[in-house]
């Protein structure tokens, strides 16, 4: 059954449907060649080779998820939180004070936005000739057995491919990180071209929207996510508004891709989680969403590829259109990684593809559903730093 327009495959069936009909059925990420920076289009979605599958709020499954251990630690910390519950009974009358007071105001206001417009966060661009022949050059030196099960040793160096966290830049124009050869992945020239590429200036308004109503959006569910988890001392994750650039690059093209905030360890920064945020909803724009939070996936894996291992759904994201807020958990196996790696898997195994699992919308005016979305929230949030804490204890000295 085909999908309907508007929307992203949900299925190995209908993915191959759509990629037959896009020409890029036996076609692969590695080899896809760009002209110049531009917008992700359905053409590089389906050679990043993501499903989709959407549920309705109430089938979220704290137990299937791996979030079972932590649901009720978060239901007590909630229930002891004296702003919280006046935040609860706000939805039944006047909120007068607490931690929650300006969460309830920036919801109220994200709720009255009427814009549709959706900004670009996933910029692709091709990779320099320089640049792209010394990384053919690498790889032909270090090639792994054409058909080696992927591990820690045989994965590549992630040196080409990094994490970027620019807080000390003062400058308000966007910095772009740099690559090996200290080239600039978005080209700057005379003039601004057409027909889908994006020149200089439409590239930073893109990458760098101005604060209208994306932002009072971005606001809302910050705050939530702050009020919800900086009261508690113990807890070694927050939820940080910075907009985190990840950028990936595979032999032909490279894109980089601008969070709207993340879940990150007080101590060390690391990323657990990615915060994307629209004005419009996300029925009116369902396709342009799903590209541009599959995309981030794909690059937050390329920075770090680990296997999925016996720690399912890790990679998430919280996303907030207009009033609706979503959860969206990855599901992937080591044949994915050996794809966004090498470009290559097992001819043995069937095509290999991330798995999105996406459950909501959770309505921030209504009060059942905040109070749903608040103990799972609280409960990854305390996931993250037991995960934190189990990595430390199995790896001292990489701390």
């Amino acid at each position: 059954m085909n999908k309907p327009n508007g929307d992203v495959p949900a299925t190995a069936a209908e993915w191959a449907d759509l990629a037959k009909k896009n020409g890029v059925l036996n076609k692969l990420i590695h080899a896809e060649e760009l002209d110049s920076a531009s917008k992700i289009k359905l053409r590089q979605y389906l050679l990043l080779r993501i499903l989709r599958k959407r549920s309705q709020r109430t089938k979220l499954d704290p137990k299937q998820l791996g979030l079972e251990p932590w649901m009720n630690q978060a239901k007590g910390m909630l229930q002891s939180y004296p702003s919280w519950n006046i935040y609860r009974e706000s939805f039944r009358g006047k909120l007068d004070e607490g931690n929650f007071f300006l969460v309830k105001n920036s919801q109220a206001e994200a709720a009255k936005v009427k814009s549709n417009e959706i900004s670009n966060n996933v910029i692709f661009s091709p990779v320099s000739k320089r640049t792209r022949q010394n990384t053919r050059k690498r790889r032909e030196e270090h090639t792994p057995e054409e058909h080696a099960t992927p591990t820690r040793a045989n994965l590549p160096s992630v040196e080409t491919l990094t994490l970027h966290d620019d807080t000390t830049t003062t400058s308000k124009a966007p910095v772009t990180p740099g690559n090996e050869e200290d080239e600039d992945i978005f080209p700057e020239p005379p003039s601004v071209s057409t027909g889908g590429s994006l020149g200089p200036e439409e590239l930073l308004r893109e990458m760098y929207p101005a604060v209208d109503d994306e932002q009072i959006v971005n606001v809302a569910l910050v705050n939530f996510l702050q009020a919800l988890t900086d009261y508690f001392p113990s807890l070694k994750s927050s939820w940080t508004i910075h907009r985190k650039p990840l950028k990936a690059k595979f032999n032909d093209a490279e894109y980089e891709a601008r969070t709207d905030g993340y879940l990150r360890g007080k101590v060390d920064g690391e990323v657990r989680a990615l915060i994307e945020v629209k004005a419009a909803l996300r029925e009116n724009s369902r396709l342009e969403i799903c590209m541009q939070e599959g995309a981030q996936m794909v690059a937050w894996l390329k920075n770090y590829p680990k296997t999925p291992g016996k720690l399912p759904f890790r990679r998430f994201h919280i996303s907030q259109d207009r009033h609706q807020i979503w959860l969206s958990f990855a599901e992937y196996d080591d044949e994915y990684i050996r794809y966004i790696e090498h470009g290559s898997q097992d001819p043995g195994c069937p095509r290999s593809f991330l798995t999105i699992h996406e459950f909501g919308p959770f309505n921030t005016l209504k009060e059942s559903h905040m109070t749903e979305s608040a103990v799972l929230l609280l409960a990854l949030t305390l996931r993250a730093d037991h995960d934190r804490k189990e990595e430390q204890e199995s790896n001292p000295f990489d701390n």
